[in-house]
């Protein structure tokens, strides 16, 4: 993921967008915050959340095994 880290502040209705630039299919999920959602090469997937308090795990469910993962810090 570019980038592995992302921020967010609590309670503000925010636009999560997916880009898949690679050539596999990927599932990127926000733990507790977007749903999974299969992302075709050349694709991309929106959502808009507003996030609580946390630490979430941002991953792509197809790819979990090979550490396609990182983390979305939420405050405020």
């Amino acid at each position: 993921f570019e980038p592995s880290s992302v921020r967010l502040e609590s309670g503000k209705l925010v636009r999560i967008t997916f880009v898949n630039e690679g050539k596999n299919v990927h599932e990127p999920e926000i733990k507790d915050l977007t749903p999974e959602k299969k992302v075709a090469a050349g694709q991309k997937v929106s959502f808009d959340v507003t996030p609580k308090s946390g630490t979430l795990k941002l991953y792509c469910e197809i790819h979990e095994s090979q550490k396609m993962e990182g983390t979305v810090t939420v405050s405020g």
